[in-house]
């Protein structure tokens, strides 16, 4: 995590606490997940960065043994203001939230122009991708910055120009996963079968071509076709599926507890 220009910055995982700024002058003040951390912290000492910070402390905010703030609304709220009160007025203050809009996050800054999605996916020390999300507020030059920054770390940033729930990877990966829950509690196939399907068929080929280009090869006038025919019967469920629900209920939430859809 560094500034174009070499100056040190804060990754912020958790709170501010004891003034973690010190005497510095912070460029870019981030909220990032810990193996994000663990990677951009030592790329960053090799690119001269004098004094790499990592707050970790949550007891400010009444969070107790977790390496970063939850998905809550308001306890990010409340860092976001906390960190516009100590980072300078051009720091872009990034947020590594999965499914909030950075609008709502943002809501109630005085420099909202300076806050945005920074969004990783884990691992996020093997995966290359983050998605740099504006908010109606953000400014564009800025983060085209912060994008810039990614790149000069190894990382390939996206730029999500709307503020949509989700994101981009995660509204994919939630169409998917609607579809693929719907087939099991349909009884249409097994969880191993949807997995190898998935795996050994068309996400086998994504790392070399996303969807688009893939159809770009075969043709939209197929594509076309066949949306005709395969759209009006997928899924449009507009909340969990009732097998999800149920696991959930019965605490069969997967490696947590030993117990899920693979016991």
């Amino acid at each position: 995590a560094i500034s174009l220009d070499g100056i040190d910055c804060i990754v912020h995982l958790s709170s501010i606490a004891n003034d973690p700024c010190g005497d510095l002058d912070p460029k870019l003040t981030w909220e990032v997940s810990a193996l994000a951390t663990m990677q951009l912290a030592d790329k960053a000492k090799r690119k001269g960065v004098k004094r790499f910070i990592y707050a970790s402390s949550g007891s400010v905010y009444g969070v107790k043994d977790e390496p970063q703030v939850t998905e809550d609304l308001e306890l990010k709220r409340q860092l976001f203001a906390d960190m516009e009160k100590i980072a300078r007025p051009d720091c872009a203050l990034t947020s590594n939230s999965s499914s909030f809009p950075i609008s709502e996050i943002g809501k109630g800054l005085k420099t909202q122009g300076r806050m945005m999605g920074l969004h990783f996916f884990m691992p996020a020390h093997l995966i290359p991708l983050v998605e740099v999300v504006r908010s109606v507020h953000t400014d564009v030059k800025l983060a085209e910055a912060v994008g810039a920054v990614m790149a000069s770390l190894g990382k390939r940033p996206v730029q999500v120009k709307k503020d949509v729930i989700g994101f981009l990877g995660n509204r994919i990966q939630g169409a998917l996963m609607r579809e693929a829950l719907w087939l099991i509690e349909q009884g249409v196939a097994s969880p191993e079968d949807i997995d190898a399907t998935v795996r050994l068929s068309f996400g086998f080929r994504y790392a070399a071509a996303g969807p688009i280009v893939q159809k770009e090869h075969s043709g939209w006038d197929t594509t076309c076709a066949v949306a005709k025919i395969i759209y009006p019967d997928l899924s449009n469920a507009d909340g969990p599926p009732p097998i999800l629900q149920k696991n959930v209920d019965q605490g069969r939430i997967g490696f947590k507890t030993k117990k899920g859809f693979f016991d």
